[in-house]
């Protein structure tokens, strides 16, 4: 019974007349295949116009404000350096992660990592490139968890979260102390986020180890970030001084 309706919604699919190019003929046919169903009609205007005006409308406000960070730096930039294809190859990927992601977490990285791509120029471009590809890889919630990694008090004070030594016992487990500082994310998603930041070499904390440490206040998870892990959290965010 599948099969036939399938083959009945194909059929009604109308074929293209082969001047599109492959991008436009698949969003064709996905947009036709939509307005077959009842109320798809939104779903394919979304696909028709919806989509690419998000994705425009990202990129300027993107671009607008990498301009704004760089007059607020107070930076000069190196034309030789802008010059460079290893400099066209890093904007490129970084436009491209920017029309493909919507998060305020993920559009921060890419622009913070773009300025100071700018700015960092004796950085080497593969390490640059490295930190791209690591960006790239991640979701908003491990950018989410290596920023309270990286000053968990910080965060705490930020997010109006008290945190008090108990009077009695070791003090907190780094699972307790992440528990409070992030109270939306259950244990399971935690120790899968941690999991991920580990196994990617960007903290040191051991995955067994996030219920058996302890320690006073949030000393669990303070101190937690690789080097690796340090040097792209820093590379990530946006330097708050003009740059010298």
């Amino acid at each position: 019974m599948r099969e036939a309706r399938k083959k009945k919604i194909i059929k009604s699919i109308k074929k293209s007349d082969g001047k599109q190019s492959a991008t436009e003929l698949g969003a064709t046919i996905v947009k036709m295949a939509f307005e077959l169903v009842p109320g798809g009609g939104a779903i394919a205007e979304l696909i028709d116009y919806g989509m690419a005006e998000m994705k425009e409308k990202r990129l300027r406000e993107f671009m607008a404000q990498v301009k704004i960070d760089l007059e607020d730096l107070r930076v000069t930039l190196n034309e030789d350096y802008v010059k460079t294809a290893d400099f066209a190859f890093l904007l490129e990927h970084i436009l491209r992660g920017v029309s493909q992601n919507y998060q305020k977490e993920k559009l921060g990285a890419y622009r913070a990592l773009l300025v100071n791509s700018l700015i960092r120029i004796n950085v080497e471009s593969d390490r640059k490139e490295y930190f791209l590809n690591i960006l790239n890889s991640i979701t908003s919630i491990h950018i989410i968890f290596l920023r309270v990694l990286d000053h968990p008090t910080k965060w705490a004070r930020e997010k109006r979260i008290e945190f008090k030594q108990p009077a009695t016992g070791n003090g907190p487990t780094p699972m307790t102390n992440l528990k409070l500082v992030l109270p939306k994310y259950e244990d399971t998603q935690i120790r899968a986020v941690m999991g991920d930041l580990y196994y990617d070499g960007l903290i040191d904390l051991v995955p067994n180890e996030f219920s058996s440490v302890m320690g006073p206040d949030l000393e669990g998870i303070t101190n937690r970030l690789s080097p690796l892990g340090k040097s792209f959290v820093d590379f990530i965010v946006i330097e708050t001084k003009p740059a010298s």
